[in-house]
C-alpha cells in the first residue's frame, strides 16, 4: 500500500482534505499557485495596456481591454491574496 494516497474527506464537499499519510497541509502548493495567479494576473494586465495603447477605436478594443483588465485584475489580486494569507511553516 506504499505510495497510494487516500484521501480523507473532513465535513462537507472536499473541506479539510488531507493526505492520509499524516497532517500534511499543502502551503508550498498554495504558494506556487498564488505565484502562477500573480504571474497570469500581471500577464493579462499588460496585455490590456497594450492592446488598449496600440489599437484604433472600436466595440471590439473596448471589451478586449475590458475583459483582459477584469481577469488579470482579478487573477493579480487573488495571487497577491493568496501568497499573503499562506503562512511560511518552514522547519
Amino acid at each position: 500500500m506504499s505510495g497510494r494516497v487516500k484521501w480523507k474527506i473532513g465535513s462537507g464537499l472536499f473541506h479539510g482534505a488531507r493526505f492520509a499519510t499524516g497532517n500534511k497541509t499543502f502551503h508550498m502548493e498554495k504558494k506556487m499557485f498564488g505565484i502562477i495567479l500573480t504571474v497570469l494576473g500581471i500577464a493579462g494586465l499588460i496585455a490590456a495596456a497594450y492592446s488598449f495603447v496600440t489599437s484604433k477605436s472600436g466595440s471590439t478594443n473596448v471589451r478586449l481591454v475590458a475583459t483582459l483588465g477584469i481577469l488579470g485584475g482579478i487573477f493579480f489580486f487573488t495571487g497577491v491574496g493568496l501568497l499573503n494569507n499562506t503562512k511560511d511553516r518552514s522547519v
